[in-house]
């Protein structure tokens, strides 16, 4: 028999042709579909307005720090991350905590 020489062996660092990946669809409900269905059920239930922009507020804020858009991918440790980077006082933070 003879040795294998290796000289059909290819490696490529990059494909040939650019490969367009399509971002991937989740079906999981969005942080900001399950805050207008809150939001309903507030306005329905006659909370006042300042509490209403209070919890979307409070939503804003979580998704633009977080960076966090499905509801499923919210975690306790998430949300104590995100509150502990905040430079406010404690009463503060346990007001936003509460809303969120």
């Amino acid at each position: 028999m003879s040795k294998k020489k290796g000289i059909f062996n290819i490696q490529i660092e990059q494909p040939l042709f650019p490969v367009k990946k399509q971002p991937v669809k989740r079906k999981d409900l969005q942080i900001e579909q399950a805050l207008t269905v809150v939001l309903k059920q507030l306005e329905v239930g006659g909370c006042r307005e300042r509490k209403i922009y209070d919890y979307r507020t409070i939503v804003h804020y979580f998704t633009r720090d977080t960076k966090v858009e499905y509801l499923v991918d919210i975690t306790s440790d998430i949300i104590y991350l995100w509150l502990g980077q905040m430079n406010v006082a404690n009463t503060t933070k346990l007001t936003r905590l509460k809303r969120f």
